[in-house]
């Protein structure tokens, strides 16, 4: 495994744990459910599975076992970190559940040193303190 990949892989989860959503209408409740709504909808949701499917293959071509547990131990923290981040901040764990997967799919693809147009838009949102959105 790549230095770089790990470090940008760590880093982006460090960052995480001081995720803060900017956005002051996720404290409503119909606006988040709204917004689940619209990720559940084609295309974020074909774009967010077809990632996931590239991931999984991604991650299948590394050998490595102690790389492969090194993701996995760095995708349970990214999780953990910006599950509890959102639940703190909104109370509302769907919503945190769902950003939790989309920090889990960015950290896999950072550590195996992949890339794609989701999954950049992704982290950049997240980066931004935003959800991601078509806004």
């Amino acid at each position: 495994m790549e230095k770089s990949n790990k470090e940008n892989a760590e880093h982006f989860v460090s960052a995480m744990s001081a995720f803060t959503i900017i956005d002051e209408s996720f404290d409503d409740e119909d606006t988040i459910d709204a917004y689940l709504d619209w990720r559940d909808t084609d295309p974020f949701d074909s774009n967010w599975t077809a990632a996931d499917a590239r991931l999984k293959d991604h991650l299948a071509m590394i050998t490595a076992e102690a790389d492969r547990t090194w993701i996995e131990q760095l995708q349970e923290q990214g999780r953990k970190r910006v599950y509890m981040a959102v639940i703190r901040q909104t109370g509302h764990a769907d919503l945190a559940a769902y950003a939790s997967n989309d920090v889990d799919l960015i950290i896999g693809f950072l550590a195996a040193g992949k890339d794609d147009d989701f999954t950049h838009f992704l982290r950049t949102a997240y980066e931004n303190g935003t959800l991601p959105s078509d806004k």
